[in-house]
């Protein structure tokens, strides 16, 4: 990763996430989990998760991950079912 650590990364991540969701009175950063695709100067792709706080049990990083896949599909679900029930009513 460059010489940069996974504590290097996952702190100025964090202090980044922290600042913005300060910034726009979302909160305070409690945990993160995040994939990140890298595209490097070679041109080669790379992917790094990272966690705050470092460390974090890997059964927390995969319910979080869990919890983030089962909200995308139900959004993506509800809104192809409202879809199909507005063209019900139009037709």
């Amino acid at each position: 990763m460059s010489g940069v650590s996974e504590e290097q990364l996952a702190t100025a991540l964090s202090k980044a996430v922290g600042e913005v969701l300060s910034r726009l009175n979302l909160g305070i950063l409690s945990r993160m989990t995040l994939g990140i695709e890298v595209v490097d100067t070679d041109g080669d792709l790379g992917l790094f998760t990272v966690t705050v706080p470092v460390g974090t049990p890997i059964w927390d990083r995969i319910g979080m991950v869990r919890y983030q896949l089962a909200e995308l599909e139900a959004g993506t679900v509800g809104h192809a079912v409202a879809r199909h029930l507005d063209d019900e009513e139009d037709g």
